[in-house]
């Protein structure tokens, strides 16, 4: 059996949330009023949602641009909230991925 560390303190082995971390009760009362599923913070920090956000600008490209477009979208909108620059690092590889295909049509 593969294991993993803790979502929360990422120092425990276990396949769940341990509640042996510091940040246990936070976490546990973060996710009782977060919507980790439907309404992320890190995705609803604006006036809209990133998903519309997204649906609106890849609707009229071809899927593998639509792909590298969404991700683009994703990652530069939702940095600052949640991984900083392996986000940015996330982007930058989406939009070199983008410049790519659209240098090889």
């Amino acid at each position: 059996m593969l294991e993993k560390n803790c979502d929360t303190c990422k120092n425990y082995n276990t396949y769940f949330d341990c509640s042996q971390c510091n940040d246990f009760d936070e976490w546990e009362k973060a996710e009782e009023t977060e919507d980790l599923v439907n309404h992320p913070k890190h995705y609803t920090q604006g006036k809209y949602e990133v998903i519309d956000i997204i649906m609106e600008a890849v609707k009229d490209l071809p899927p593998e641009q639509a792909v590298c477009v969404g991700h683009i979208i994703r990652y530069i909108m939702r940095y600052k909230y949640k991984n900083g620059l392996q986000d940015v690092k996330k982007c930058k590889w989406y939009t070199d991925k983008l410049i790519n295909l659209m240098e090889d049509n």
